[in-house]
C-alpha cells in the first residue's frame, strides 16, 4: 500500500518532482527490508526510488523483467536488486490521506474491505 501525505522538508523537490505531496511505502519482502535497515544504520532516513517501470507501464513482477523494461536506461554500475518474484502481481493500492478523510486513489492488492476491517479492529 502507498499512503499519500502532505510532504515535509525531508521530502525536497528532487523526490517530490515540485508536488506538495510525497508517496511512502514500505515493502514487505526481507531483501527490501534489508536494505532499509542498513541504509537507517548508516544514517539515512529513507529511500526514494520510483517504481521499475516506465509511466503508463504494468510494473514487473521479477527482477528479469525490470531488466527487459529499464535496461537501456540504466548506467554502467547500476544494480537490480533481485529478491525473488513478486507474491502480489498486482499494483499496490494508493491511499490519499491528505484529506479528512483517507481516499482511495487506485485500488489494489490491500482493499478497502481490508482497511475498513483493520481500522475497525484498531478502534
Amino acid at each position: 500500500m502507498t499512503l499519500i501525505f502532505k510532504r515535509s522538508g525531508i521530502a525536497q523537490d528532487f523526490i517530490t518532482g515540485g508536488q506538495d505531496t510525497v508517496g511512502v511505502r514500505v515493502p514487505n519482502h526481507p531483501v527490501a527490508l534489508g536494505l532499509l535497515e542498513a541504509f537507517v544504520r548508516a544514517g539515512g532516513k529513507g529511500i526514494a526510488a520510483p517504481s521499475a517501470n516506465r509511466f503508463g507501464n504494468v510494473s514487473p513482477t521479477t527482477a528479469q523483467a525490470v531488466a527487459d523494461e529499464m535496461g537501456d536506461y540504466l548506467a554502467e554500475g547500476d544494480q537490480i536488486l533481485d529478491g525473488g518474484a513478486c507474491d502480489v502481481g498486482v499494483e499496490s493500492t494508493i491511499i490519499d490521506c491528505t484529506g479528512d478523510v483517507p481516499k482511495i486513489l487506485r485500488p489494489g492488492a490491500i482493499t478497502e474491505e481490508m482497511i475498513t476491517k483493520s481500522t475497525a479492529l484498531s478502534v
